[in-house]
């Protein structure tokens, strides 16, 4: 299968590059911001799509140093360019990245149907490019998996967020510190992970569409982690708990149970497994 992917200079679209690869499939980076919104640009986009027969939409403005107004605007518009490109071409097969940043209630496990006020303005985002998949999926017959991901680990994140450093800390043996008592509970996918769905979406389920959770089935809390990763990588320099610090005590977790009935997928890693795999590659 010859697969156009867009972002796929970031993070999760140079991993799925490589993965596609090595399961021998050929893939084709497509677009740019010039290239979207503008006509010259729409029909060499289209071009390349015609070539293709499924897409990967990776491509978006992420809230790394702030997320604005404009940054959501951005996100739609550039979303909604790229599903039409693809539904001018007739390319129907198509998977989209989504976040768990799309749900804020505290009713654990979220499901895809809740209507829920999203974690943040970047959420929104995601909730709104989501809805839009739904209506070109009803609207023109197309087949887009909105896949909403559980926090991604990987060392190709960019540095200075909790996992990475945490991950850091244990490589070079300094203490790991904690705000608070580390009762902040997460969800998380590893990278190999959303790589395969992706893939396992549009190669043997490219008839299936709409919004499915992907993640590991359970929670952990942030002190949790951070044993799990000074085990896994032999760090005796232990956990210092800050209790002066302000912590984050929300409990984060999706219900999976969706894409494991409609799509036939599960995580194949572990939390323990996926950093077990990060200390022999890394």
């Amino acid at each position: 299968m010859r697969i156009a992917v867009v972002g796929g200079r970031g993070f999760i679209g140079s991993e799925f590059i490589n993965y596609a690869a090595k399961q021998g499939h050929e893939t084709l980076i497509v677009g740019s911001t010039q290239d979207a919104f503008s006509d010259s640009g729409g029909v060499r986009i289209k071009e390349m799509l015609s070539e293709c027969e499924s897409m990967v939409f990776l491509a978006a403005k992420r809230p790394i140093a702030g997320f604005s107004l404009e940054d959501y605007n951005y996100n739609i518009k550039l979303a909604g360019a790229y599903f039409e490109y693809a539904r001018s071409c007739g390319m129907t097969n198509i998977v989209t990245a989504s976040s768990r940043s799309v749900y804020a209630s505290s009713n654990i496990p979220w499901k895809e149907e809740m209507c829920d006020c999203p974690l943040s303005l970047y959420g929104a985002s995601k909730q709104a490019i989501d809805g839009l998949a739904l209506y070109y999926n009803d609207t023109h017959g197309m087949k887009i998996k909105s896949l909403r991901l559980a926090q991604v680990i990987g060392t190709g994140e960019k540095k200075g967020f909790l996992l990475n450093t945490l991950i850091d800390n244990a490589i070079m043996g300094r203490k790991q510190t904690i705000y608070g008592s580390g009762d902040g509970k997460r969800q998380y996918i590893y990278i190999k992970d959303v790589c395969d769905a992706i893939l396992h979406s549009i190669s043997t389920q490219a008839e299936n569409s709409g919004i499915f959770n992907i993640g590991m089935n359970y929670n952990v809390s942030i002190a949790e982690l951070a044993e799990i990763i000074n085990e896994v990588f032999g760090n005796g320099a232990g956990i210092e708990r800050l209790t002066d610090k302000p912590e984050d005590k929300k409990k984060y977790l999706m219900d999976v149970t969706k894409a494991e009935r409609k799509l036939c997928w599960k995580p194949k890693f572990d939390l323990k497994r996926a950093f077990v795999d990060i200390r022999e590659n890394c």
